[in-house]
């Protein structure tokens, strides 16, 4: 709290120093909301772009196995041909020529050539010449394919042409009666094919992909000429060493720097490699961040226009405000108000002064209407005594009894001006107090040898004597039909309750332990005139009623709230 001096000199002094213009004040609320909102930006900013580059990771990683899993099933679905190929009874009675036939239709449905092999690498079948075509040695090695008699991937090796490589798929063929191998059928393929692979698999827009092999040999790029196959890219080959798979930056030839993540097979120990431009990886962030700086200047652009207009406004409306306060003629009396803003405080001056006249002016007026209550109260008294002397006067049984109807109502109306010229209010009473003080005096009133009355009321209820006086009628309707219709027993019981239920509601609950209620009670033409009497009333007030209709023992439930209106 800013201490204001005592002094009127002090006091010019202070706020000449501590008031300033409204729209500089304004101005720098925009800076005050706006500056934490920008630094909060920036921790954003911070966090997306550490995880928008682990998710790239995350994804590399995850592209390389993608396209390690696709080399693997290739290589899978590869053997599982030739090893049912290998148990062909044309090998077993060596009918070279009909299997050469089988072979190549099996060869072509592949996309790969079949080769049929002596354990000394002696070609016996080719499917890529013609069956008796003189045949050479086959270059790679099938020593561990003999040897360990199982499915083997062959490295590469050169083709039949210079710069021609190739990548066997090998199975031993076993001779049933010796178990000896024979042969070895191998697929012999064009590198082609597992760049086809790769092209296939969807990389992104700027990922390059590729497969080395045991030796460190280039088998096949997504991207670039075929004369690179077979040779070996040294500055790849230093970061992967023996790792099974991991993540490195480097750069390539036309200087791109690039994140490459790479993993084996599982079926050759080859390497496949993902790689993918870090400028492309920081490019999203690097959007967003001019795209928040441009954002970012043009709220606070806006900010500052917006305040400039807004603090016209409000210096206008504040002007009209003082031209305004030496009019007003009601409400409470204020001190002089103080602010940081110069032009509040020459206002509040003059609301200082109007509030003193407005306070002179309500006391004057709660006068007259305490006056009022009390004259009001003194009349209706006058109308309840004649309406008991006609009441005496007549002989008529059921204009008696409306009679005495009209002149409880009275008296009840009569009690609400009695109670605010007491409790010195003119405009609330406390709904519970007076609803309990009422009802006992009816109950005193009326034939209180059949019945018991008891009543429970919360304090501190405070409603409007707009609602009050209503809700009086209501409780003193309900209280008299429960008298004449509930105590039909030698001796009955009529409670009252007056309670808070929560959320700024109060329920009244007027209930006896007779007859109860017809189950139509409350239907068109099922109610007497009181009940219509009430629920017009409920109406009245905005509250809802609620019966036990059909029940053991009549009960009325009247909710409404408790806010003074």
């Amino acid at each position: 709290m800013v201490k204001v001096p005592d002094t009127p000199e002090k006091g010019e002094r202070w706020r000449s120093r501590q008031a300033r213009p409204l729209v500089w004040r304004l101005l720098g609320l925009c800076a005050v909301i706006l500056l934490p909102a920008y630094l909060f930006i920036a921790v954003l900013l911070t966090q997306y772009a550490q995880t928008a580059r682990q998710q790239f990771e995350r994804s590399g990683i995850d592209n390389a196995r993608d396209l390690a899993e696709i080399m693997d099933r290739d290589v899978a679905s590869l053997t599982a041909v030739l090893q049912t190929l290998s148990y062909s009874t044309r090998l077993s009675g060596r009918e070279f020529a009909d299997f050469h036939r089988l072979a190549l239709r099996v060869g072509t449905a592949a996309g790969a050539a079949v080769v049929l092999s002596e354990p000394d690498g002696q070609q016996v079948v080719n499917t890529r010449v013609p069956f008796g075509t003189p045949l050479p040695k086959v270059s790679a090695s099938f020593a561990a394919v003999v040897s360990k008699r199982v499915p083997m991937v062959i490295d590469l090796f050169p083709g039949p042409h210079p710069l021609a490589w190739r990548y066997s798929v090998s199975v031993p063929v076993v001779h049933e009666a010796s178990q000896a191998v024979t042969h070895v059928l191998s697929f012999s393929i064009d590198p082609v094919r597992l760049r086809d692979l790769l092209l296939k698999s969807g990389l992104d827009p700027g990922a390059v992909a590729g497969i080395i092999d045991r030796n460190g040999r280039l088998v096949a790029r997504s991207t670039g000429r075929a004369r690179l196959t077979g040779t070996r890219p040294s500055a790849f080959l230093a970061p992967v060493s023996q790792r099974p798979e991991g993540q490195f930056r480097h750069m390539r030839h036309d200087g791109t720097e690039t994140l490459t993540s790479f993993t084996r097979m599982k079926s050759t120990g080859w390497i496949v490699a993902h790689s993918f431009p870090v400028e492309a990886i920081d490019a999203p962030t690097r959007g967003l961040v001019r795209q928040l700086v441009a954002l970012g200047l043009l709220t606070t652009l806006m900010a500052v226009v917006g305040g400039l207009v807004l603090s016209r406004r409000i210096l206008g409306a504040l002007s009209s405000l003082e031209r305004a306060a030496s009019a007003v003629g009601q409400g409470v009396e204020v001190a002089p108000v103080r602010t940081a803003v110069l032009e509040i405080d020459r206002v509040g001056e003059r609301l200082a002064a109007a509030s003193h006249d407005l306070r002179i002016t309500r006391e004057v007026k709660e006068t007259l209407l305490y006056e009022v209550n009390h004259r009001v109260k003194n009349s209706l008294a006058v109308v309840t005594s004649l309406l008991s002397l006609q009441m005496r006067q007549t002989t008529d049984a059921a204009l008696k009894g409306s009679l005495d109807d009209l002149r409880a109502r009275i008296d009840v109306i009569a009690s609400v001006h009695q109670r605010l010229y007491v409790s010195g209010r003119h405009d609330r009473l406390d709904l519970g107090l007076f609803l309990c003080e009422i009802s006992t005096d009816m109950a005193l009133a009326l034939d209180s040898a059949r019945y018991r009355y008891t009543s429970t009321c919360d304090e501190g209820i405070v409603i409007g004597v707009d609602r009050t006086t209503p809700m009086a009628l209501i409780v003193g309707e309900l209280l008299t039909n429960a008298v004449k219709h509930g105590c039909n027993l030698p001796y009955g019981n009529i409670s009252l309750a007056v309670r808070r239920i929560g959320e700024g509601r109060i329920m009244v609950v007027i209930a006896d332990d007779g007859p109860g209620l017809p189950t139509d009670f409350g239907q068109p033409g099922a109610s007497g005139v009181g009940f219509r009497i009430v629920t017009g009333l409920v109406r009245q007030i905005r509250g809802q009623i609620t019966t036990n209709a059909g029940q053991a023992g009549a009960r009325f439930e009247i909710v409404l709230t408790e806010a003074i209106e």
